[in-house]
């Protein structure tokens, strides 16, 4: 897998090796499938960069080089399941699944030719 990296912060104190704290921060947070896609493109593809988002992509909206604003896919939150929830509502009579099952059955479920 290639892993393409920018730096997109500049320095305010030259100085500064803001560089390489620059290189950390971006390999932390925008090396996970993300692209980084300036806003004159973004308008021009919205409908694919959508559809790349729902797949799972992030994807990073910049104005000048700088990133702006993250286009990410919505998790859909499943309900809490709660134990127990029918509870009484109905009866399973347990004797119809611990009888063995008859010897014809048996055989055509474990496939033999007795």
């Amino acid at each position: 897998m290639a892993l393409s990296l920018a730096i997109w912060r500049i320095p305010a104190n030259p100085s500064r090796n803001a560089s390489v704290i620059d290189l950390v921060h971006n390999l932390v947070h925008f090396s996970r499938m993300t692209q980084i896609i300036n806003v004159h493109d973004a308008k021009t593809h919205f409908s694919k960069l959508l559809n790349r988002a729902h797949a799972g992509e992030e994807i990073i909206l910049a104005k000048a080089g700088k990133p702006y604003a993250k286009l990410v896919p919505i998790v859909e939150e499943r309900p809490q399941r709660r134990p127990g929830r029918f509870e009484g509502q109905f009866v399973v009579d347990d004797s119809a699944f611990f009888d063995p099952l008859p010897e014809e059955e048996l055989r055509l479920w474990e496939g033999r030719d007795d």
